[in-house]
């Protein structure tokens, strides 16, 4: 009784064990330097070996009640030796569980070992309950990383102030009252930035400062675009005598008729323009005055004009020295007026195996209207500039002298007396900076020539306001260029702005300047040859964000600390699985309980513990009965072959032998014998009765 009780008491802490271990494991590094816990090799062969003891200390047991019970049945129940013989071998043969006469005879024993083999079967499971997988471990740090910081001034002197400036600064003339002013020379790399932003339509790639995978989030003051909603207007132009509609606004349309050299005239438009207010450079001095009164020093408003054809009445082309013009064009006309702003950036950096992806919200926007201080005095001439103690070095002794042109003033090396105004102007002139990268490559117009490719056949939806007249509307806006290659004053105005190789063209990744000749009919394939243009205040802010995060990747003059989140994957081992230990082991443990109860009450039955696989217990057990020995002795060899049917045919049971030691001191004494025989030849054993021979 105790043997079962401590195998089962085995089984149960080796379950327990093998749960603590996986539970132990579950999210250590499987290999590796990092790795705490011991190697993969390790760990599953430990496993293995645990649901091995397991599975031997469980079915031991359950084993154990099998002979137990067995034999119980034996000493209670007459069977056929062939019979007993299936009980024996079907531990190790589970074929013979299709003995239907051991299911008659005694089913709970086929039962248990049915048990013992299904337990095998589960605990196998157990090891699969832990695997080895990617697990993403997260970390969080401080990292410097690049940023744009409008304020910085290096050390605070007029030279670092400078050398950081996107807008770089002049000494002024000495009849001035303000020493510095800005040259309006921009930052070539930013200039270059913008450009090569604007023709790529994107966001350039930038290297991770914080590895292969992380992410962060920047806050930071950027330029912005405050503009007005999109103004969409129709109108139609009457093309012989070049006026436009009363609802239109053709503001800077300048609609042309150019002659080309074969003699044909052609309408020329201008299907984009640009304008750039900036009242200090080239400006009068009524937009200067205006703007100083308005504290608006920098270029700060921008405007665009698009147009797009809808449909012609007819062919906008006459021949040369002819009055026959094309009569009716409808047009769509897309106004844009924007303002110059500052606005929080909040950039969402995340970095995937290396590959970059941003994700940025404005908020806090702010249009610029006090860029810089301007200040009257009697009998100076008001320029635009900017004066605080300390940004320039003068060899003049005093103020006069250096107005008077005595002495020659420098960029200090020495820290300037930095206040609130004048760090405020600093960002805000960098700010302007960038916005102008962009701004001043979309200024400019972009002359393009009309060409319909069929016949009026269509009409214009009402919401234009057209009338229901038929209408051409196979039309397409052509590269004047092409057209007119060696007209310079359109080629200067086609090279003032950069917007037909932006995305702002619709037809940005079809778009050939070179697709079309004059002398070619049109085709349909102009439509995606040429050029149509789209811009809202979405894309224009679009673009302007795109060449702020390039700038902070590519010139790199400001930097931070960033609270950076960083991941990376890693062979882990997981308990992903835990029902696979779970239920086998412990379903195992608590259907064993009801076996061992019937375990305990068949050793209190037989009162003999009975030895499993046991050969001094067959040499015990089988003498005496003179019917078995004879039915036996055929088979005396061994293997199936040597066995009569008469003897796996004989039913027997084992039990007290009756006439066995008849005569025999030790029978005469009490001593009895018990052993297996025959029905005639047995009666029930007696508890607390003498046998021993």
């Amino acid at each position: 009784m105790s043997a079962i009780a401590k195998m089962y008491h085995l089984a149960l802490t080796t379950a327990f064990a093998h749960l603590g271990l996986f539970l132990y494991l579950d999210g250590n590094t499987a290999d590796g330097t990092n790795s705490e816990v011991p190697k993969q090799s390790y760990v599953s062969a430990a496993s293995i070996i645990l649901g091995n003891i397991f599975t031997l200390s469980l079915t031991g047991s359950v084993t154990i009640v099998f002979t137990q019970y067995l034999w119980y049945i034996l000493r209670t129940t007459t069977l056929k030796v062939s019979t007993i013989e299936s009980m024996f071998a079907m531990q190790a043969n589970p074929l013979l569980l299709r003995d239907l006469n051991a299911w008659q005879k005694a089913p709970i024993l086929v039962v248990l070992v049915v048990l013992v083999w299904l337990m095998n079967v589960a605990a196998s499971f157990a090891p699969g309950a832990l695997i080895v997988g990617p697990t993403t471990r997260y970390s969080r740090q401080v990292v410097e990383v690049p940023t744009f910081d409008s304020s910085f001034v290096g050390n605070g002197s007029g030279v670092d102030a400078n050398k950081f400036s996107l807008d770089k600064f002049d000494i002024n003339d000495y009849d001035t009252f303000f020493p510095v002013s800005t040259a309006g020379s921009y930052s070539q790399p930013l200039q270059r930035l913008a450009a090569s932003t604007m023709t790529a339509g994107k966001q350039s790639t930038m290297q991770s400062p914080c590895g292969a995978n992380c992410s962060y989030t920047l806050n930071l003051e950027g330029p912005y675009l405050q503009c007005d909603s999109p103004n969409i207007q129709y109108g139609v132009l009457n093309t012989t005598s070049l006026s436009w509609s009363d609802n239109f606004q053709s503001t800077g349309q300048n609609v042309t008729f150019e002659t080309h050299d074969d003699g044909i005239d052609l309408l020329v438009w201008n299907a984009y323009q640009g304008f750039l207010f900036d009242p200090w450079v080239g400006g009068s001095k009524e937009a200067r005055a205006t703007a100083s009164q308005m504290h608006i020093i920098a270029p700060s408003q921008f405007s665009i004009q698009t147009i797009r054809p809808l449909g012609m009445r007819n062919p906008a082309v006459r021949e040369s020295k002819s009055n026959s013009f094309g009569n009716l064009v409808a047009i769509e006309g897309n106004y844009i007026n924007c303002s110059a702003a500052t606005a929080t950036y909040t950039v969402s950096y995340v970095y995937e195996n290396n590959i970059l992806s941003t994700n940025i919200s404005v908020s806090s926007i702010d249009i610029i209207k006090n860029l810089g201080t301007t200040k009257e005095m009697s009998n100076v001439t008001q320029e635009y500039g900017i004066s605080w103690p300390g940004f320039l070095v003068t060899t003049a002794n005093k103020t006069e002298d250096w107005l008077l042109g005595l002495g020659s003033s420098y960029l200090g090396y020495e820290p300037a007396n930095w206040t609130s105004d004048w760090i405020s102007w600093y960002k805000n002139l960098q700010i302007m900076a960038v916005m102008n990268s962009m701004t001043r490559l979309l200024n400019g117009t972009y002359p393009v020539e009309l060409i319909q490719f069929g016949d009026a056949t269509s009409s214009l939806s009402p919401a234009y306001g057209l009338g229901v007249d038929i209408w051409g509307t196979e039309v397409s806006w052509v590269d004047f260029l092409n057209a007119f290659p060696t007209s310079s004053m359109y080629a200067d105005l086609w090279k003032s702005t950069l917007i037909g190789y932006t995305p702002f063209n619709d037809n940005f990744g079809n778009f050939n300047v070179t697709a079309y000749s004059w002398v070619n009919d049109p085709t349909e394939n102009l439509k995606y040859d040429g050029v149509s243009f789209t811009v809202t205040p979405e894309s224009l802010n679009r673009l302007l964000q795109n060449i702020t995060l390039n700038m902070i990747s590519e010139i790199g003059w400001w930097s931070t600390l960033a609270n950076v989140t960083q991941w990376e994957s890693i062979n882990t081992f997981q308990f992903s699985k835990p029902l696979n230990l779970i239920l086998p082991y412990f379903i195992s443990l608590f259907l064993a309980i009801p076996i061992l109860v019937l375990g305990i009450w068949s050793l209190r039955q037989n009162g003999v513990s009975a030895m499993n696989n046991s050969f001094v217990q067959i040499l015990n057990t089988t003498t005496g009965s003179k019917a078995l020995e004879r039915a036996a002795a055929t088979g005396c060899l061994g293997g199936y072959n040597n066995v009569l049917d008469e003897l796996m045919d004989l039913k027997i049971r084992f039990g007290e032998l009756k006439d066995v030691g008849q005569g025999d001191e030790r029978s005469s004494n009490g001593v009895k014998r018990a052993g297996f025989g025959t029905e005639q030849e047995i009666r029930p054993l007696v508890k607390g009765e003498n046998y021993g021979f």
